[in-house]
Formats: C-alpha cells, sequence, structure tokens
C-alpha cells in the first residue's frame, strides 16, 4: 500500500517529479444487486488502488476493511491485498464501470489505459489514448448515464513545480463514449429517470472502444496535433525509465520534501470533493 521508491522519480513531459508518495487512485468493483426495487451494495466489492509513486495496481476487499478487527492490528492487512502486476507508468486518477473495465492514467506517457477485469491484468491492459498536449496530467475519470466517460487534465506537474502558463489552457474537460456507465449503476434496476432501457454485454470488445480524440476543428485551442508512430509501452520498458540512466534525480532535499508535502494536500482535498 506503501510508495515504491524506484518509482518516485518520473518525468510528465519536460517536469522531472520527485516524490514518494502513497495511495492516489481508488476504484470500486461493480458488486451491485436488486432485490424490492432497491439498489443493495454487495460486502463482496473490491477496492482498487495504487500508490502515485509504484507502477503496481492492487486490491483489497471491501468486507476487509471494515473488519473491525483489523483496526486492532493497525491495519495488518498484507494477506488480503492483491497484487495483479505492473502498469506502464505512475497512475493518479482511476474509476471502474459497471461492466467491471477499469480506466486509469499513465502520467509519464500521457495517456489513458483501459482494462477489463475479467481477463489478466499483464496481458489485459491496453493503452486507449496519448497526447503531450492534452493529456498531461490526466487527474480524474467519470460517468454519466448515456456512457460517456469525461476526464479532467489539469497539469497539476507543473503548478506544483512553478511552471504552468497563464498564457495557454491548462485545465481541459475531454469525453468520449465507451459504453460504460458509473460502476453505482445497475442494469437491472429501472430507474425512473431514465428515458430508454437498453440491454448492454458484459463485456467491451476492443472494437467497440473508441479511441479519445481530444480537441475540434472549430476551436483553436483544441485542435488536435498529428500522432506521431510510436510503438505501444510495456509496463518492462516503462520500469526501465524509472530507474536507470533516464531517471531524474531531485534538485534538493527540501525541494523534494516542500513538493511531496503540497501534492499529499491536493490529492487529499481531491478525494475528499469525490
Amino acid at each position: 500500500m506503501r510508495a515504491d521508491p524506484r518509482a518516485a522519480y518520473f518525468r510528465v513531459n519536460d517536469v522531472s517529479i520527485s516524490a514518494s508518495l502513497n495511495i492516489a487512485s481508488l476504484a470500486l468493483s461493480p458488486r451491485i444487486k436488486n432485490s424490492n426495487d432497491k439498489i443493495i451494495v454487495n460486502d463482496e466489492r473490491e477496492v482498487f488502488y495504487s500508490p502515485l509513486s509504484s507502477l503496481h495496481l492492487y486490491s483489497i476487499n471491501s468486507s476487509v476493511l471494515k473488519n473491525e478487527q483489523f483496526a486492532a492490528t493497525l491495519g495488518e492487512f498484507q494477506g488480503n491485498v492483491k497484487d495483479y502486476g505492473t502498469k506502464a507508468s505512475q497512475s493518479v486518477g482511476m474509476v471502474m464501470d459497471n461492466q467491471g473495465v477499469l480506466y486509469y492514467s499513465l502520467l509519464a506517457l500521457n495517456g489513458i489505459a483501459r482494462w477489463d477485469s475479467g481477463t489478466p491484468f499483464q496481458t489485459g491492459q491496453k493503452m486507449i489514448a496519448k497526447d503531450e498536449r492534452y493529456l498531461e496530467w490526466v487527474n480524474s475519470f467519470a460517468f454519466d448515464d448515456q456512457g460517456n466517460l469525461t476526464i479532467l487534465v489539469n497539469r497539476l506537474n507543473r503548478f506544483i513545480y512553478q511552471k504552468l502558463s497563464i498564457n495557454e489552457p491548462n485545465f481541459r474537460l475531454i469525453a468520449s463514449n465507451v459504453g460504460g456507465k458509473s460502476y453505482l449503476y445497475d442494469e437491472s434496476y429501472n430507474y425512473e429517470s431514465s428515458q430508454t432501457s437498453e440491454a448492454s454485454s458484459t463485456t467491451t470488445t476492443e472494437k467497440e472502444v473508441p479511441v479519445l480524440k481530444p480537441g475540434t476543428d472549430q476551436d483553436p485551442y483544441l485542435s488536435p496535433q498529428p500522432a506521431e508512430p510510436q510503438a505501444e509501452p510495456t509496463p518492462e520498458s516503462s520500469m526501465g525509465q524509472t530507474n536507470g540512466s533516464t531517471t531524474p534525480k531531485p534538485s534538493s532535499a527540501a525541494a523534494e520534501k516542500a513538493a511531496t508535502a503540497l501534492i499529499s494536500l491536493l490529492i487529499a482535498g481531491m478525494l475528499l470533493v469525490v
């Protein structure tokens, strides 16, 4: 559950991140059932998480977190934590839809990835969007009831290290229809506010998931950049970026401490808002 020192240093475009931060990404599995026209949340739900300073994706069952006996042991949950393996980069935003598909940010790659939790993580995770300008620090995800996934991009990396320019857009909301809904949505429940009732499959094939394409021709600030052909990154290659000669070094102990404290406060505030 703690930060991995090997993943504490990475780059987002021209900004070097030097911070050892614990859990920043959280997502709940969609274990919902319907009884007597009421939505009942199943106790056997998985809580997915990842420290910001880590490449690993973990989960723990919500019933374990609710067990008061574990509180007396100061949170010794090690035997109940699942390690799914490594992602291609560090993440700060994460969400799971009502079909069990996980979406998460890839900060060092300016990208977004998805994983159908019904498949093995190491082979099932796919990058669905990548853009150095429009997807710089994807911070949050949200669903509506029409199958749209909306992301918040805020360039937090530049704000923390005082490299944010007010002469260009820094905050963006980008949406794309991916066919999923919030993990709170129950497909079998008859919502009064819904206009139509549509059946959806329990799995999403790769062809049904469109690549997010930020930018429009009408807005000069949101004109898409031509994509350069690049090989899809793999978790193994990304691991090399957090070690070795390309690993940026912190400028000073004081700067690292200040940046870590500020990022922690901002993330804590975001979690409280959610």
